[in-house]
């Protein structure tokens, strides 16, 4: 079973994918500000972290940014899953260290969980 930090603060996003990852055999936590966040990521280890950009505390860019420079978190993939949708923003998020970004609106619930879910080490699936 794989742990996956989910840091987001709509509760409905945030409720999509723990159904979604716990149906699929795997162990959702939850962070509803970029420093909790953060601090989950150390404390947990997870094996893959879900971060939207839009954060109460601490934005995502900077949670990013963070997870690359401490030693305990420098691997996990992060997949960005946001609304932020501009060029210049999936530009930063690639720069900052993000496996993946996934643009809420482009693709459906069931979709964006198959792609997240490509992330997690191999001997996680």
């Amino acid at each position: 079973m794989s742990k996956i930090l989910i840091i987001e603060d709509s509760e409905g996003v945030v409720l999509s994918l723990s159904v979604a990852f716990k149906a699929a055999g795997h162990e959702p936590v939850v962070a509803r500000d970029g420093v909790a966040g953060f601090e989950l990521a150390k404390s947990e280890r997870p094996d893959l972290i879900v971060l939207d950009l839009f954060l109460p505390q601490m934005d995502g860019f900077k949670v990013l940014e963070f997870l690359r420079h401490e030693r305990s978190t420098e691997k996990i993939p992060v997949v960005v899953f946001s609304a932020l949708s501009q060029e210049a923003d999936l530009d930063q998020a690639k720069r900052l260290g993000a496996t993946d970004y996934i643009v809420k609106a482009n693709m459906s619930i069931n979709d964006a969980i198959k792609r997240i879910l490509e992330h997690l080490p191999k001997n996680k699936k």
